[in-house]
This record gives structure tokens, C-alpha cells and sequence, in this order.
């Protein structure tokens, strides 16, 4: 990762990427700075460990709306508790970075817990698996047939494409 020979990550991955990866070296790096500063003399905290310090807050209330948004249940305090991390990402984006503009999809992430309500947990009306049933029909043969009734399509052919 980060060497162009690896090409875009997937959603997936950017979801794991923070859900796993992005929280343990942020821990190891917290444990190693806590570490250097027991061993050195207690002074004030400088400029610069603000900002670390911000960022760090920043990127767990993006952890914390993540984990929420792809858990495979919900319920109105999680709803609730996703709406307070979104928000306090939104506002500690807009402190720490005041010239990068809100994307469509950071408001998109407003209504996750209206969703939340409606339709329940994101993997419930993911539609990953209906794109993929479609590319399965869309790659079948028909015999250029225009009007094939779905009785006709043979089970093993169907299956063979699944796989």
C-alpha cells in the first residue's frame, strides 16, 4: 500500500483499512510517545502534540462512524451514537483543515441514521449482491433470444456462472 504498483483500494478495504490497521498504529504510536514522555521531564504540551492530539480524536470519531455504519445490527442508540462521531468528525475536519471543502458524500453520511430507521443495518440493503446476480444474467447466453422466460434458463448454466 501507498506505492502506485498496488493500484485503488476497494470500499472494503477502506473500511478494514480503517476499522484495523489505521487504530493499532495509532495505539502503538501513542504507547511509544507516552512512553518517551514518562522517561523525559513533564513539560507542557506543545503546539504540535495539540494537533497530533486533534488528529488523533479526529480520525477515531471516523473509526467509531465506520464501525457503526457496516455493523450488522443497529439500533436507535447506535443511530444516535453514529450521528454524535459524524458530527464531531465533520466539525474537527473543518477545524483542522478550514480550506478543504465538505465532499457530497460527507453529507450523504447526515442521513445514515434516517437509513438506519427505514431500512436497518447497511448489509441489508446492500447492493453489491443484486449488481452482482445482474452481471451473472447479463453474461448468460440466450441464443439471441429477446423475450426469455426465466423458466427457460437452464439451473446448471446459472450455477456455473455463480462460480
Amino acid at each position: 500500500m501507498g506505492s502506485p504498483s498496488h493500484g485503488s483500494l476497494k470500499a472494503a478495504e477502506w473500511a478494514l483499512l480503517h476499522k484495523v490497521d489505521i487504530p493499532f498504529s495509532m495505539l502503538i504510536q501513542q504507547m511509544l510517545l507516552d512512553e518517551h514522555k514518562s522517561a523525559n521531564t513533564q513539560r507542557n504540551m506543545g503546539q504540535s502534540e495539540e494537533l497530533e492530539n486533534e488528529l488523533s480524536k479526529n480520525t477515531f470519531h471516523l473509526i467509531s462512524a465506520i464501525n457503526i455504519a457496516t455493523s450488522w445490527t443497529v439500533s436507535m442508540n447506535d443511530a444516535n451514537a453514529f450521528s454524535e462521531n459524524w458530527k464531531n468528525f465533520c466539525l474537527s475536519n473543518q477545524h483542522l483543515f478550514p480550506k478543504q471543502k465538505s465532499k457530497p458524500d460527507h453529507h450523504f453520511s447526515d442521513h445514515i441514521p434516517k437509513l438506519f430507521q427505514h431500512w436497518g443495518p447497511e448489509q441489508a440493503s446492500a447492493t453489491w449482491g443484486y449488481e452482482h446476480f445482474i452481471g451473472v444474467f447479463a453474461n448468460m447466453t440466450t441464443n439471441n433470444k429477446i423475450c426469455i422466460s426465466i423458466n427457460n434458463i437452464n439451473i446448471f448454466t446459472f450455477i456455473k456462472h455463480m462460480n
